[in-house]
């Protein structure tokens, strides 16, 4: 009878701890994602209760949906403000390892360090640096796995070089200012 009621107490101080959680992005947390397009390693800083700074270094196939595989370098750093933590909290939903709908504005560098191009004969040799605001989710599924939905509008900036991209051959091109996308469904591990 006595365990009984101890084991009732313990699991209701139990479930109270767990509605007491605070509704936060996490400290700092680690992982490594791809997608159809590449593979990222990153990191999401912690800056307020709902704020984060993600930083992301990977390979990208910009030419992807052109022709062949052509993987270049890509820095990115983006703030995110994941907005619905409270709602997901209130609901008994997950907000572990930044779990949540979120606002980010991506800007990414894409420097002509070096390229891999396998299977084609197209390189893009002009670096390039894009504002993107993205409006996405980041979904956790059991301890270690992530996947990721995003869409953004916003624009790149070319530097003058060599433009495969977007004259559809190997020509000296001036300094562009384009639109630039992001559409992003990736898949991760947490580490």
């Amino acid at each position: 009878m006595i365990r009984s009621h101890c084991l009732l107490l313990f699991v209701l101080l139990l479930s109270i701890g767990l509605r007491a959680q605070e509704a936060s992005v996490e400290k700092s947390i680690y992982g490594i994602q791809t997608g159809f397009w590449g593979v990222w390693g990153y990191n999401e800083t912690k800056l307020s209760p709902e704020w984060a700074l993600r930083s992301e270094v990977g390979l990208f196939d910009y030419l992807g949906l052109v022709e062949g595989l052509n993987l270049e370098p890509v820095l990115t750093v983006e703030p995110r403000l994941y907005f619905k933590l409270k709602k997901r909290l209130a609901k008994g939903k997950r907000i572990d390892r930044n779990s949540s709908s979120f606002f980010g504005l991506k800007t990414r560098f894409r420097p002509d360090l070096f390229n891999v191009p396998v299977d084609t004969y197209r390189t893009q040799k002009n670096p390039s640096i894009a504002f993107i605001p993205t409006i996405g989710s980041r979904k956790n599924i059991g301890a270690h796995l992530n996947y990721e939905l995003g869409f953004g509008l916003g624009v790149e900036y070319f530097q003058k070089g060599w433009d495969a991209y977007f004259n559809g051959g190997n020509q000296e091109t001036e300094s562009k200012l384009f639109y630039a996308f992001n559409i992003h469904l990736r898949f991760g591990f947490n580490l």
